[in-house]
């Protein structure tokens, strides 16, 4: 699916390849106003200053079975670096989100994503919002989106031994 064309002779040929690139385009500005969301709401609520991280770990190990594998995820590493993990997760949000909306780095990005996405859920944050969100990490991962809108293409001509345009 890498060859694609945006012109209209293009298009009325290749109905399918078009309707699968528009929608998989349209999931990936979805993806990217969600990681937006949610790196403006850490940033608002100052969650790289505070210890707002701490008190919603605090919050969910509370509700947890104190021997379960999220209870342990939490109480032996997410708390003790809450900081860290902050700054982490509100700036990763920023560059998945500016990735995922300008077609820069898109795959390196969407990886974030995923690492980021299976540690709220060893956290203890799983729900079923997140299952979409994996899935979407993973074809975001698996097909050029930004070859067809964004950057990568023009940044893998110009440095074509980059990992992070392939």
């Amino acid at each position: 699916m890498r060859k694609f064309n945006w012109s209209k002779e293009y298009r009325q040929q290749h109905k399918l390849k078009t309707a699968g690139v528009i929608t998989l385009l349209t999931g990936r500005y979805l993806y990217a106003l969600m990681f937006t969301y949610a790196f403006t709401f850490k940033l608002t609520h100052k969650w790289m200053w505070t210890d707002a991280l701490q008190k919603h770990y605090k919050q969910r190990l509370s509700e947890l079975p104190k021997t379960s594998f999220h209870a342990k995820y939490l109480r032996y590493f997410a708390i003790p670096l809450y900081m860290p993990i902050a700054w982490f997760v509100t700036i990763g949000q920023a560059s998945i989100a500016a990735s995922t909306l300008t077609g820069t780095a898109v795959r390196a990005n969407a990886a974030m994503g995923l690492f980021m996405l299976l540690n709220f859920v060893a956290g203890g944050y799983g729900n079923k919002t997140i299952g979409p969100f994996v899935f979407y990490s993973l074809v975001l991962m698996a097909f050029p989106t930004s070859d067809w809108v964004g950057f990568d293409k023009e940044l893998r001509k110009r440095y074509p031994n980059a990992i992070w345009f392939k």
